[in-house]
C-alpha cells in the first residue's frame, strides 16, 4: 500500500469521509462535484526510510464549509506528528493553502505536509 493509500485510510478511519464517495486518492472524478483528494507529491531519502511531500485538496463551491472542513482536517494531521508505530508520521509544519478556482468555479482548499514512512 502506498503512502497516499495509508494517509487515505487513516482520514476514513477518523472522519465521515469514505473513499469512492467523497474520499479519492490523487484527482477528483469527473462526475463528482466536491471531495477531498489526497495526492502523493514526490518522496525521497535512502534505501527504505523515506519522506514524502503531499497535499489534501478540499473541492467545493462553498468556501467557507472548505475552509472550516480543511481546518478540522488540519487537527486530525497535526495528531498524527512524530512517533506514532503505524509506519508513517508528520513531522514539520501542516500549512494551509488557498488554491483559487478550479475549471468549475469550485473553491479549492489545501494541506500541504510532510511525512516520514517506510517504504514496503
Amino acid at each position: 500500500m502506498n503512502i497516499a493509500e495509508q494517509i487515505g485510510n487513516f482520514i476514513e478511519d477518523n472522519t465521515t469521509y469514505k473513499k469512492g464517495v467523497d474520499l479519492f486518492l490523487n484527482y477528483l472524478p469527473e462526475d463528482v462535484k466536491k471531495g477531498l483528494v489526497v495526492r502523493f507529491i514526490s518522496s525521497y531519502g535512502k534505501k527504505k526510510l523515506k519522506t514524502a511531500d503531499i497535499a489534501i485538496y478540499y473541492i467545493d463551491k462553498d468556501w467557507a464549509l472548505g475552509n472550516r472542513l480543511i481546518r478540522e482536517l488540519r487537527e486530525l494531521m497535526v495528531t498524527h506528528r512524530g512517533l506514532s508505530g503505524t509506519g508513517w508520521s508528520v513531522f514539520d509544519d501542516v500549512e494551509i493553502g488557498n488554491e483559487g478556482l478550479d475549471e468549475l468555479r469550485r473553491q479549492v482548499t489545501s494541506l500541504n505536509f510532510k511525512v516520514g514512512f517506510v517504504e514496503e
